[in-house]
C-alpha cells in the first residue's frame, strides 16, 4: 500500500470514530477528497522540500550521477503512462451517461476540454495579442507579402500547414522499419500518444521564447512558462531520451524532406523563383582516431572535421542544412542540391549567390551545363567593398 492509501485509509478511520463519538462535530478533514487533504496537511509541500533537499546533497556527492526522481515534475509521469489521456476518456464516457440520466444539469468538468486552461489564464489571448502586434508591424514595412501566421489562430497554425499530421505519419513510418529490423526491441516514442510526443516536441520549439538553447537547460529550469500551457516541465532526461530514441528511428530527413515545402511556404508564400544564399560553416573535430581531414582555415591547420552547407532564403531564413566531408568544395555539391532543393520546395531556384570558394572555372562550367545562374561575391584586392558576377 503506498503512502497516499494509508493516509486516506487513516484519515477515514479517524473521522469515522470521531463522528462516533461527537456526532454534532464536523471535521473538514474527513470529508475532504484526498488530494486537498495532502495540500492541507502540507504533505505535498513537505515531500517536495525533502526531495529537493535530498537531491541537492545527491549532486554535492555524486555530480555526475543523475536520478531522474530528483528533476523529474510529478505530473510527467502521468502524461508518459497514459494515466491523463485514460482519466480524460472516463470522464467523457461517464458524462455522457450523466447527460442521458438528467440531461438538464451540466456539469463544468463534463463540458471542459483540454485546452480551457489555456483559455482560462489567458496564455492564448496573450499569444493572440503578440502575434497580432508583430503582424501589424510586418505589414507596415512589407505591406505586399503576407504571412499566414499572422491571420491565423495559434493553435491551428500547425493544423494548417500539415505539420502534425506529417509528423504523426513519419513517425509511423519511421517506427513500422524499426520493428521490423528489431522486433524484440520497443521504443516509447512509437507507442506512446501522438499528443504525448507533440507536447515534447512544442518543449523543445519553445526553448528560444523561454530564453533557453538546449535541452540541457532544462535542468535547473524553474519557470513557468511551460506549466502555463501543459501543468507540467519536462525536464532534461525525458527530452535526452525522447530525442535518442527519435535518433535511433533515423526520422530527422524524413522529416525534414516531408516538412521542407510547408516551412518554406510560412516564410515565402507562393510559387515564384526564389534566390537562395549558399555558405560552408566548417566545423573541427577534436579527436585522436583517425578521421577523415582536411584544411580548416579557421585554425589554419589540416584536422578531421564536418563541412555544414547553409542555406538561407531572402530576409536570411534559413531554408536547410546539410554535411558533408571536411575536403568538399562547392563545385561538387551545388548544382545537384539546388535540383533537388528545388524539387522538395516544389518551386524553382532562381539563382543561388555564394563567396569566392565558387568563383572559378569548374563552377562556372557545371551552372552552363545544368542551364542554372548563380552569383559570386568577391572581394576586392582585400578591401572592403565587392564586386557581384553573374554567370
Amino acid at each position: 500500500m503506498g503512502v497516499v492509501e494509508i493516509v486516506e485509509s487513516c484519515l477515514e478511520t479517524a473521522g469515522k470514530q470521531h463522528q462516533a463519538a461527537q456526532l454534532e462535530t464536523f471535521l473538514g478533514v474527513a470529508h475532504t477528497e484526498p488530494k486537498t487533504k495532502k495540500q492541507e496537511m502540507g504533505l505535498v509541500e513537505t515531500v517536495e522540500i525533502c526531495l529537493e533537499t535530498a537531491g541537492k546533497q545527491h549532486e554535492e556527492a555524486q555530480p555526475k550521477t543523475f536520478v531522474e526522481v530528483v528533476h523529474s515534475e510529478p505530473e510527467t509521469k502521468k502524461q508518459e503512462r497514459g494515466v491523463v489521456e485514460t482519466v480524460k476518456n472516463c470522464l467523457e464516457t461517464a458524462g455522457i451517461k450523466h447527460q442521458e440520466v438528467q440531461p438538464e444539469t451540466s456539469l463544468r468538468v463534463v463540458s471542459s476540454d483540454p485546452e480551457t486552461k489555456k483559455q482560462e489564464i489567458g496564455v492564448m489571448e496573450t499569444v493572440k495579442n503578440c502575434l497580432e502586434t508583430a503582424g501589424i508591424k510586418h505589414q507596415e514595412v512589407q505591406p505586399e507579402t503576407s504571412l499566414r501566421v499572422v491571420s491565423s489562430e495559434p493553435e491551428t497554425k500547425k493544423q494548417e500547414i500539415g505539420v502534425v499530421e506529417t509528423v504523426k505519419n513519419c513517425l509511423k513510418t519511421a517506427g513500422s522499419k524499426h520493428q521490423e529490423i528489431q522486433p524484440k526491441t520497443s521504443l516509447r516514442v512509437v507507442s506512446s500518444e501522438p499528443e504525448t510526443n507533440w507536447h515534447k516536441l512544442d518543449h523543445l520549439l519553445y526553448l528560444p521564447i523561454l530564453g533557453l538553447t538546449r535541452p540541457r537547460d532544462l535542468y535547473y529550469y524553474q519557470g513557468k512558462g511551460l506549466k502555463m500551457l501543459y501543468g507540467f516541465t519536462y525536464k532534461y532526461l525525458t527530452l535526452e531520451h525522447f530525442l535518442g530514441q527519435l535518433t535511433r528511428l533515423q526520422v530527422g530527413y524524413s522529416l525534414a524532406d516531408a516538412l521542407a515545402k510547408d516551412y518554406s511556404q510560412a516564410w515565402y508564400p507562393g510559387d515564384a523563383p526564389l534566390f537562395i544564399f549558399s555558405d560552408w560553416h566548417v566545423k573541427p573535430h577534436w579527436t585522436k582516431h583517425p578521421s577523415h581531414s582536411g584544411h580548416v582555415t579557421m585554425w589554419e591547420r589540416v584536422m578531421p572535421g564536418t563541412k555544414q552547407l547553409v542555406i538561407n532564403g531572402p530576409d536570411g531564413h534559413l531554408l536547410g542544412g546539410w554535411n558533408y566531408q571536411v575536403d568538399t568544395h562547392l563545385t561538387h555539391v551545388l548544382v545537384d542540391l539546388e535540383a533537388d532543393l528545388a524539387t522538395k520546395l516544389q518551386r524553382p531556384i532562381a539563382y543561388n549567390i555564394f563567396d569566392s570558394e565558387g568563383n572559378g572555372l569548374p563552377t562556372a562550367q557545371r551552372y552552363t551545363e545544368a542551364e542554372r545562374d548563380y552569383i559570386s561575391v568577391l572581394p576586392r584586392n582585400g578591401k572592403r567593398n565587392y564586386s557581384a558576377t553573374r554567370y
